[in-house]
């Protein structure tokens, strides 16, 4: 047997294409695979048991990779067309028709088709609820809207059983405890006159007539547990919780722990209280072990009592390590790699409030072994962070934006979030190039809004950047082109007393075969300044703070947005989608976007046939002229790309991949070079590349080796083409070559 079909007839193509990869997992007789996509494995199971008694070199691996050879099975097809059936039917599709025909040729290789027709989907007329206690009936009625069975929607045993966790977890919500769903029936379905009647009944417990409802008893928490030692509590009480104190200087204050702890004794059980106070106290990072302990009080009462055992990590910690990797193979040769260290070391619970510090400098060096032996590049960073456990609103700036956005969207007083204050130098130094250093401070939020929503917000930011050094060859290429030299040049100061940048994350509810995330990013710098500049010039119209010190504070917007679609064919493969866009505008007396703020597209996470940077800006040719150690500078203020990606199993822990991107980027129309600029005819200038990948899965990496081939440049040639004609070159293969880049780097672009 060497190859199953089905063909779906009489519904929509979206339709057709979701049952036609949900029914091909049904299917009980399949035709052998094929190892490394060419050879097919039931020739190695040949291979192997020709050699049973004969010494086979690698014989285990092989055995791995081996398989019997697929015989046709009459009975596994007849199997084949009950599983479908029978899906089709818990889908909702009662009147579905499946056949199958067997095709044998001369060679005695069979192809086996079905042919099927699902029918029209039943869908819910109505909803009823049933059930002998009163008190649970009014809560299902009262919830019934949020039902995946209210009319409407189709009949599917698979929303059925996501009702049923939602009718348990409605009812752990409020009070009962003790619910499960072995208390809800089996679906039932009503026909009558030909209206579709969902029926669910919920249960009670044997021999009673109602559900029993929990209220929260005592509350207890042990802050230093150890199962090992026998220690002596000092117990204290706060707001009706009891705290078990040891001596040990390394615990959170009580007030702390008390915000994370979401039951108070006397109020209504609710499941999701102790879900939130596990993830909440999971979020200090000072605990290794959590375990909450909830007992129906003995004495025979209504009530839950909660004993909640904490564990805490040793309060310093470190790590160290080492990175080597690959970095670009250019046209002009040259490979460079790379090495890189760091130390990393945390504080737990600093000030015994649950603060954590850290400390992080790290190291990095690219090194030319084929050239000169020499440097390429060398980077220094350094990092403080201090994270306090909750939302402090520092700046005001969340109680002006919720003072803003209360008519359209309501911000909670105390989000649950951490505060984090953060300090940065970078210092980078292109050997013969360039050097430069900066210094930020921030304060950070991070909004876990529910499940799919997340938000990421800087309220507080100044990022002082000065270039040190700027190498002959290189400020040659910057009097050659004034917009360089304007964006890279100079001391620059961006500042964001009130509000800095967001990001928003939203990751759309995933199918079997589908997912998709979007992000999207808000910059702004030199708003406070362009303030006081405003109101500086009601008094004196020369008042300026821009010039300070000869530092010029930096003032922009910037947007951009992506989406990334997954869409799962099989289980061995996946199809990855994104696209980006982004724009970046200068306002008041700001001229142009700092050079360290533009777009930039290239390297091993964007267009994989160009180097870092080296796409763009327009149809400049500047990338093409550069000659500079393999680095290149192109970057600009509006940003377009899309990327394409079929991800599959290949053997072991090896995957491969093929993949095409495309984009440019270009900067606003102004005094700068005409080909530099966007322009109406933008969309010929989009570069396009395409090449393939090898991947070995580590489990906690991926690690990933991609080549990449231009196939159209940014800028046209001297014959005004901008596709690279390669069949017109004697050896197109060492022109490919040429064009192309390769690049080394961890886990997946996108």
């Amino acid at each position: 047997m060497t190859q199953n079909k089905i063909k779906i007839d009489g519904v929509g193509f979206s339709e057709r294409i979701f049952l036609g990869q949900e029914l091909n997992t049904l299917l009980r007789q399949r035709p052998n695979t094929r190892y490394l996509l060419t050879i097919k494995r039931n020739l190695i199971y040949d291979f192997l048991e020709s050699r049973k008694n004969k010494k086979v070199l690698f014989r285990n691996t092989l055995s791995k990779q081996a398989e019997p050879p697929a015989v046709l099975d009459t009975l596994l097809v007849a199997e084949s067309k009950r599983n479908m059936i029978n899906y089709l039917y818990n889908k909702g599709y009662f009147k579905s028709e499946i056949s199958h025909s067997i095709k044998v040729n001369k060679s005695r290789k069979a192809k086996i088709s079905y042919s099927v027709r699902p029918g029209l989907r039943s869908q819910v007329d109505s909803l009823i609820f049933h059930c002998v206690d009163t008190a649970v009936y009014k809560l299902l009625q009262s919830s019934r809207e949020n039902s995946f069975l209210k009319p409407g929607s189709p009949i599917d045993n698979f929303l059925f059983q996501s009702e049923k966790t939602r009718i348990t977890d409605l009812m752990q919500e409020n009070g009962y405890a003790e619910f499960n769903p072995i208390y809800i029936d089996n679906l039932e379905l009503d026909t009558f006159n030909n209206k579709n009647s969902i029926h669910i009944t919920i249960f009670t417990p044997a021999g009673k007539n109602q559900h029993a409802r929990y209220y929260t008893g005592n509350i207890e928490i042990i802050p230093d547990y150890n199962p090992q030692e026998k220690r002596l509590f000092a117990r204290s009480s706060m707001d009706s919780i009891l705290f078990a104190n040891s001596p040990s200087k390394n615990s959170i204050r009580n007030k702390v722990l008390l915000e994370k702890i979401h039951p108070r004794p006397g109020n209504l059980f609710n499941k999701s209280d102790i879900d939130q106070t596990y993830l909440d106290l999971a979020g200090l990072n000072f605990y290794k072990f959590i375990n909450i302990d909830s007992r129906i009080d003995s004495s025979g009462s209504n009530r839950i009592n909660h004993s909640i055992f904490l564990s805490p990590h040793k309060k310093w910690s470190y790590d160290f390590g080492t990175d080597l990797n690959y970095t670009t193979v250019r046209t002009t040769g040259r490979n460079l790699f790379g090495i890189s260290g760091f130390y990393y070391l945390k504080n737990r619970n600093t000030f015994g409030g649950g603060e954590i510090f850290d400390f992080k400098i790290e190291a990095g060096a690219e090194l030319n072994f084929l050239d000169t032996f020499g440097l390429n590049s060398i980077t220094i960073s350094y990092l403080n962070s201090l994270t306090l456990p909750s939302f402090r609103d520092l700046t005001g700036s969340v109680f002006l934006a919720r003072k803003l956005l209360s008519p359209l969207y309501p911000i909670p007083k105390k989000p649950n979030t951490h505060t984090s204050l953060v300090f940065l130098v970078d210092y980078i130094n292109l050997n013969s190039i360039f050097s430069y250093v900066s210094l930020s401070s921030s304060i950070k939020y991070d909004f876990q809004i529910n499940k799919r929503k997340r938000l990421t917000l800087n309220t507080f930011e100044i990022n002082y950047y000065t270039p040190l050094t700027i190498s002959g060859d290189f400020n040659r290429i910057l009097e050659s082109n004034p917009f360089l030299k304007a964006s890279f040049t100079g001391k620059r100061l961006f500042t964001s007393f009130l509000f800095s940048s967001a990001q928003y994350v939203y990751q759309a509810r995933k199918s079997r075969i589908w997912e998709n995330t979007s992000i999207f990013t808000l910059d702004l710098s030199g708003a406070e300044a362009a303030l006081i500049n405003t109101t500086g010039r009601l008094f004196n119209s020369d008042f300026s703070v821009d010039s300070l010190r000869n530092i010029e504070f930096s003032k922009f917007i910037k947007i951009e947005g992506e989406t990334r679609w997954y869409y799962h064919p099989g289980a061995k493969n996946t199809i990855a989608m994104r696209t980006g866009a982004g724009i970046a505008l200068p306002y008041g007396k700001s001229k142009g976007i700092p050079y360290i703020k533009q777009f930039f597209l290239g390297g091993p996470q964007s267009m994989r046939a160009w180097g870092i940077r080296e796409p763009g800006p327009g149809k400049d040719t500047i990338s093409r002229d550069i000659d500079q150690r393999g680095n290149f500078y192109s970057a600009g203020d509006i940003k377009l790309e899309a990327n394409i990606e079929w991800r599959f199993d290949l053997a072991w822990i090896f995957k491969g991949a093929l993949f095409a991107d495309a984009g440019n980027v270009w900067l606003l129309p102004d005094e700068t070079k005409a080909a530099s600029q966007f322009t109406r005819d933008f969309y010929k200038q989009i570069g396009f590349g395409a090449g393939l990948g090898l991947r070995m899965d580590l489990s906690f990496f991926i690690f990933r080796l991609d080549w990449g081939f231009k196939l159209r440049n940014t800028y046209p040639d001297e014959k005004g083409n901008y596709w690279i004609p390669y069949g017109s070159y004697d050896t197109p293969l060492s022109q490919m070559v040429k064009k192309s880049n390769l690049h080394l780097a961890l886990n997946y672009p996108f």
